[in-house]
């Protein structure tokens, strides 16, 4: 991470860690979503407002990262 932040800045490497980590957590979800039923902590819902919510904040990362 040292080396990413001397070469892209620090904006550049706090929008690459916040993305990977919301690329984690959506893949996450999507995995409980193809979950079976059984094998489910929580409602399918849930898991859904969150895959949702990871694509929004991607999209708003990239999109300021564009805009600064």
């Amino acid at each position: 991470m040292a080396i990413i932040a001397l070469i892209g800045g620090i904006q550049f490497t706090w929008t690459l860690s916040a993305f990977t980590v919301l690329l984690y957590y959506g893949i996450t979800n999507i995995a409980a979503l193809n979950a079976e039923q059984q094998r489910r902590f929580v409602s399918k819902w849930v898991s859904l407002i969150g895959l949702l919510s990871c694509l929004s904040l991607v999209a708003l990362s990239v999109i300021s990262q564009i805009v600064s």
